[in-house]
């Protein structure tokens, strides 16, 4: 349900960057907000000529939307993370814009209407994106569109993330998977089959996500659980055994022949910290040097354009 609504909502941004557009060009004259930025004289584009610029901008708007990945459907992004891609992507859309009226040496109609376009759009789609958010919480709410997740693996961890995802509103619990099918009292996740027939129950229970608490339980027919869900479009999640997550960061020795396994220190401990701040400063000068052209660009175009 909630990919048509994110494939819904594909046509309908569409014609809210053509109607920011739109908004733009007729806001001009009526309400210029930001008049300072407006030449002397009247020089908008006739309507017929602004009409290619508006599908053309749109166009290029909507590549760099779907290219961010503002409109995966396997994995849609939330509000609070919508919000920023929209600003850097219309934020690199006006840059475009700036850069090649300049190298082209076209004095851009008005400065005032690439200001209103931008402000529009970015408001537009943030708008658009709290609306399809809210209906999916609504929905959500009434049961509509949650997902069936099925736990590959049995114990407190299972109980506790079941206990975490059952508060939310956007998940249903299956159960659990385990080397064989078996009840426990103390289990309030239970336990519909062995891992021996996940396929069966992916396809019965009409399974949307997978989280793997158990490795050793990862193979089944010669085919690994994550390859069973990739095959089968399903979201896969594991948590890692807390020795796995370790095991690349010990040092081992020999103490009168007894094996003394040792953690080693963080990489950010000590001089690591130090070579971090070092780098992470150099890296911000020379990112100040990449992007001063584009700012003497900028400057360089707004002083022409004033003159």
């Amino acid at each position: 349900m909630f990919r048509f609504l994110q494939l819904f909502k594909i046509p309908v941004d569409i014609l809210l960057i053509f109607g920011a557009f739109l908004s733009a060009y007729h806001l001009r004259d009526n309400a210029p907000f930001f008049s300072f930025l407006q030449l002397s004289g009247n020089n908008l584009l006739p309507w017929e000529n602004y009409q290619d610029f508006a599908i053309q901008g749109s166009v290029l708007l909507f590549l760099m939307l779907v290219l961010k990945g503002f409109y995966s459907l396997k994995n849609p992004l939330k509000f609070t993370q919508a919000i920023p891609t929209i600003w850097l992507v219309t934020t690199a859309w006006l840059m475009i814009m700036i850069a090649y009226f300049f190298f082209t040496r076209q004095l851009f109609f008005s400065r005032l209407v690439i200001v209103y376009i931008y402000l529009f759009v970015f408001s537009y789609l943030v708008f658009s994106h709290g609306v399809f958010r809210s209906i999916e919480h609504s929905l959500k709410a009434y049961g509509f569109g949650r997902q069936r997740v099925l736990f590959v693996g049995t114990g407190k961890l299972v109980e506790r993330l079941a206990k975490s995802l059952n508060r939310k509103k956007e998940y249903t619990i299956i159960g659990s998977l385990d080397r064989v099918r078996r009840s426990s009292p103390k289990n309030t996740v239970k336990i519909i089959d062995s891992i021996d027939n996940i396929e069966q129950v992916i396809d019965q229970q009409k399974v949307d996500h997978i989280i793997q608490t158990n490795s050793k339980l990862i193979t089944v027919h010669d085919d690994t659980v994550f390859e069973i869900c990739r095959d089968k479009n399903i979201k896969y999640s594991f948590i890692p055994d807390i020795m796995e997550l370790y095991a690349k960061n010990i040092e081992t020795k020999d103490i009168d022949g007894l094996p003394l396994i040792e953690m080693k220190p963080s990489p950010l401990e000590a001089w690591g910290a130090v070579n971090k701040a070092i780098f992470d400063k150099t890296a911000a000068l020379f990112g100040l040097i990449a992007l001063s052209p584009l700012f003497a660009i900028i400057a360089t175009l707004i002083k022409i354009d004033s003159q």
